[in-house]
């Protein structure tokens, strides 16, 4: 080395060169401005994952956010990621585009929520594979607690009726479950060396979304109480089903049948189990591939199937997102909640270890519509 400069500074700045490299990378895949080249601007979803990767890269390098845009990119971008930061649910909400009258479906921009952080978040998970249903109830969280009008055959009644007559009714007063967004959260880390690499980028957005899909679907499909941190899973008090004795193709329709008839009469059938069961039950019966909408989840036991009519579930959610990045906090290595105090569990510091933080805070809620609106059977023989 020359006398101007030691060693320890020149490597420090080929580190320093390296990192600008991989985040000019980054953003020139991440966020494009306007359309180049025929390419459309990022989704709201690769922005909300690119905002994360540049806060954990800004902490990586031990710079504010804005220091770090400011530093690597042309100034109207810079200004673009410090406001998207400082406000992410707007990017949410710019998943929802203005009603106009010369688009089909014009006003269903209007109607309630669109998509939830997190959906945009988890888009793989089955809650928000069910949110995309139609039929789904979706309620914006953001409104506090919403009473939901109960589905109970009977209680609403309606005919055919001559002029001047009065239309029956079966039930007066509209009363149902109550459904609001508690708040779901994932705590991701990674290694500084990971976060100089090109890709991530992608590496964030898939542990992230693997992360708060686990989050989101272990408590849907659960059986738990409902307590202040979470609702009820909606199989709490739902005894599970005798599995068929048959084998093969009919043990498969058995079980598939009984489970249809158990949340019967359903608008939207849905079922739902891990990918390698689902396989097994579409090579077993060819036909179940045909007739039966299946939602792939890793959240359940490999040998529980559950069935869900999709028409009595409403979800909760809002275009919320609390988000935060560190690289100087001590993390209690626990995994099941309550978490112990920090004097009294195993921690970890993420300084001492060289990693960088994100914690992810979305809304999210469900109640059912009506009783036996879901099924499951925990031991198929197939």
């Amino acid at each position: 080395m020359s006398d101007g400069i030691t060693r320890a500074e020149y490597l420090d700045l080929d580190r320093r060169i390296e990192h600008a490299k991989s985040t000019a990378v980054a953003a020139q895949r991440a966020l494009r401005h306007g359309n180049r080249q025929g390419r459309s601007a990022p989704d709201p979803a690769s922005q909300l994952f690119s905002i994360f990767t540049f806060a954990l890269k800004a902490a990586g390098g031990r710079r504010s956010l804005a220091a770090f845009a400011e530093g690597n990119f042309p100034p109207e971008i810079a200004a673009r990621i410090i406001e998207a930061a400082a406000a992410p649910a707007a990017i949410v909400k710019a998943a929802t585009n203005p009603a106009q009258t010369a688009v089909p479906a014009w006003a269903a921009e209007l109607v309630g929520l669109t998509i939830s952080a997190a959906e945009l978040l988890a888009p793989q998970s089955a809650f928000a594979r069910l949110a995309a249903r139609p039929s789904v109830l979706k309620i914006d969280s953001a409104t506090g607690a919403v009473r939901l009008p109960a589905i109970n055959p009977g209680d609403l009644g309606g005919a055919f009726v001559a002029e001047g007559q009065p239309i029956p009714t079966g039930k007066s007063v509209i009363s149902g479950s109550i459904i609001s967004g508690y708040k779901a959260a994932v705590l991701s880390t990674f290694t500084r060396e990971l976060a100089r690499s090109t890709s991530f980028a992608n590496i964030v957005r898939s542990t992230v979304s693997a992360d708060m899909g686990t989050v989101l679907d272990v408590a849907l499909f659960g059986s738990a109480a409902a307590t202040a941190a979470q609702p009820a899973g909606p199989l709490h008090d739902v005894p599970a089903l005798a599995a068929s004795s048959a084998d093969g193709s009919a043990g498969v329709a058995e079980d598939l049948s009984g489970l249809a008839a158990a949340v019967s009469p359903s608008t939207d059938l849905i079922f739902i189990s891990r990918a390698e069961t689902r396989i097994r039950g579409q090579l077993l019966c060819p036909a179940a591939a045909n007739v039966v909408t299946w939602i792939d989840s890793n959240a359940l036991d490999p040998a529980k199937v559950v069935a869900v009519d999709a028409g009595s579930l409403a979800l909760a959610g809002s275009a919320n997102v609390d988000f935060s990045v560190s690289e100087q906090s001590v993390v209690v290595d626990e995994n099941t909640a309550p978490v112990p105090e920090v004097g009294t569990a195993q921690t970890s510091s993420l300084w001492q270890m060289g990693l960088v933080g994100l914690k992810g805070i979305v809304d999210a809620g469900w109640a059912a519509r009506r009783a036996g609106m879901v099924a499951h059977i925990d031991a198929v023989d197939w």
